[in-house]
């Protein structure tokens, strides 16, 4: 696998990162899965998108309902000019409060992470104490599936 996206800013080609990552979202399969994720989230009043990328399913989420993080400055600067609020921070401690979300998208995000536990338990905390039917999390991860030559 491409240690591309496990450091963006440190890779050889941080432009091109961001530009695999819009173009991949107009393949239709791609689309379509994506396009699950944001159902699966629709009754969720405010949704984090961790890992963000260059925020094109911000866009998908809805700009006024969703927030994404991503440690990557240069896919934090590519989502805010789709007019999307991002925090340039890690998934290992994510600078919300506790409870904050309704729902939490993270799309191929752990393998990336040093400690997938210490991620998970993030979600956790900041999904809102709702009922259980009420709570979201949305983890796809899809081996073998749309990886970046190289």
């Amino acid at each position: 696998m491409s240690q591309t996206y496990s450091d963006v800013d440190s890779s050889s080609d941080p432009s091109g990162a961001v530009a695999w990552q819009e173009s991949m979202a107009t393949w239709p399969s791609v689309a379509r899965y994506k396009q699950q994720t944001y159902h699966l989230l629709n009754e969720a009043r405010v949704v984090l998108d961790i890992g963000c990328g260059p925020g094109v399913d911000l866009v998908g989420l809805g700009s006024g309902r969703s927030v994404g993080v991503d440690r990557s400055a240069r896919m934090c600067s590519a989502a805010a000019r789709h007019g999307s609020i991002v925090a340039c921070a890690d998934a290992h401690a994510l600078p919300f409060g506790t409870g904050t979300f309704e729902g939490v998208r993270a799309d191929r995000v752990f393998q990336h992470l040093a400690d997938p536990g210490s991620g998970l338990r993030e979600i956790v905390r900041v999904l809102a104490p709702l009922l259980p039917q009420r709570r979201h999390a949305c983890v796809p991860q899809r081996r073998g599936r749309a990886r970046r030559p190289g």
